[in-house]
Parts: structure tokens; C-alpha cells; sequence
């Protein structure tokens, strides 16, 4: 099969850090996208999309606005908002697996447990990959620890989670380098409780914090305060 891949592919740009704005509807206009958007963008159907989304072909929303502005998601639950528009909120770089969903269903000629079965192990083998290359760019942690968790990561992965936390997760690769960096900076702070560091310890923590911010999205105004940014990064510096 030859399929323009975003399990594999690697195309992380390297712009501005993002910055979180005061109000969640801001946030999730400025870095997400409604279904029938993401369904343009892929030239298929709002139904085509929920359809591969529900059997396990591709992830779904990262956030859902409910009613009263309440939003909702995998990872963190239920949270109070000040959102103004319900409805399911996708980063864009789903529109990638959409696409690659869609040529893995012609292949398996429609058969959708056949697609969500090759798009996880795809999905797995280009993970795996992704740490032994990334191994050669970290230090004081075994990226292949993150290996064994690679089943967890693909139902992460399904639920939206990687949207809420992972600047452009439109591949394995980005992915990877998300867990990796995040895994790195909670060893070296004790996963956000330890503040005093000698000079050469402090150094490799602000390494870490650059790679992680790298790598990390800025958080909603709803989710932050439980996020890995504000325990990891900005409670160091309070």
C-alpha cells in the first residue's frame, strides 16, 4: 500500500511558542475545527468521518463543548467553561489521519475493522521507530521505556487525547517527541515537586522545559490548571 503516511511522517514546524488566550471559545477557535470543516478538508462526508471515528480508524474530537458552556474531554473530564459554541472540536492535523483512513479503506475494500486493525499496527510500528530515533537525542532517560506503553498510547491516541496536548499531532513522530519531552522534564523535577537544583541540574531542566514547550500545546483556560505545562513549567518559576 502507498499512502501519503501521517503515522510516519515528520513535519513539525518550528514557529512561535503559543500562547494561551484568556477565554476557552477563543482558544478553541484559534487551534481547533468543526466536523463539517474537517470533512471539506478530507473531501468526504460528515458522516464518513464520525463513521471512521467510531470504528477506530482515526481520533476523534479533543474537545467537546456542552450545554452552558461546559466542556468535555478524554483526559481531563468534565470542566466549567465559558465556551459559546457547542459542538466537537478536532486539531487540524486530524484531517491527515481522516485522509489516511480513507486510502486504507479502499485497500481493505471497505472492510472497516480490517482499516482500524492496519492503522494501529502502522501506528504502532512507526511509534516504536520513532523513540529508537529520537533515543539519540535525549539524555538521562531510555525512550524505549515508552515503548511498552504503546497500546495505551493508541487508545490516547483514539480519544483525542494527543489533540488537547501535542502541538501538530499529525504523526507518530510528533507524538513520540511529546511523551518523550514530557517524560524527560517530570524525571528531572520529580514530576513538578522538587525546586532547589544545582547549576548543571538546572541547565538540563531548562533544556527540558524548551523541548517540552517545543512539543506541548499551551493548554485551554479550562484545562490548564491540571495540565502537565502548568505542574512541569510554570509552577517551577512561582
Amino acid at each position: 500500500m502507498v499512502l501519503n503516511d501521517p503515522v510516519v511522517a515528520e513535519t513539525e514546524s518550528a514557529d512561535a511558542i503559543l500562547v494561551a488566550p484568556d477565554h476557552v471559545q477563543d482558544y478553541l477557535d484559534r487551534h481547533f475545527v468543526s466536523l463539517p470543516w474537517l470533512a471539506r478538508a478530507t473531501g468526504v462526508s460528515d458522516e464518513t468521518v464520525l463513521e471512521l471515528i467510531a470504528s477506530r480508524c482515526a481520533p476523534g474530537p479533543s474537545y467537546e463543548v456542552l450545554h452552558d458552556g461546559i466542556v468535555k474531554t478524554d483526559v481531563f473530564g468534565v470542566l466549567p467553561s465559558r465556551a459559546r459554541r457547542e459542538g466537537a472540536y478536532y486539531p487540524p492535523a486530524c484531517a491527515g489521519w481522516i485522509r489516511y483512513a480513507v486510502a486504507a479503506r479502499t485497500d481493505a475494500s471497505g472492510e472497516l475493522c480490517r482499516v482500524a486493525g492496519f492503522v494501529h499496527q502502522r501506528f504502532r510500528e512507526a511509534y516504536v521507530e520513532a523513540l529508537h530515533l529520537l533515543q539519540s537525542e535525549v539524555s538521562g532517560i531510555n525512550a524505549l521505556e515508552l515503548a511498552d506503553d504503546v497500546d495505551e498510547t493508541i487508545e490516547h491516541w483514539l480519544a483525542g487525547t494527543f489533540g488537547i496536548c501535542t502541538r501538530q499531532p499529525r504523526s507518530a513522530h510528533a507524538i513520540a517527541r511529546k511523551q518523550l519531552a514530557q517524560r524527560r522534564l517530570s524525571r528531572l523535577t520529580d514530576n513538578g515537586g522538587r525546586r532547589a537544583y544545582a547549576a548543571h541540574q538546572a541547565v538540563q531542566v531548562l533544556e527540558a522545559m524548551a523541548e517540552y514547550d517545543a512539543a506541548a500545546m499551551p493548554f485551554s483556560p479550562a484545562d490548564y490548571p491540571q495540565s502537565s505545562r502548568k505542574r512541569l513549567v510554570d509552577d517551577l518559576f512561582d
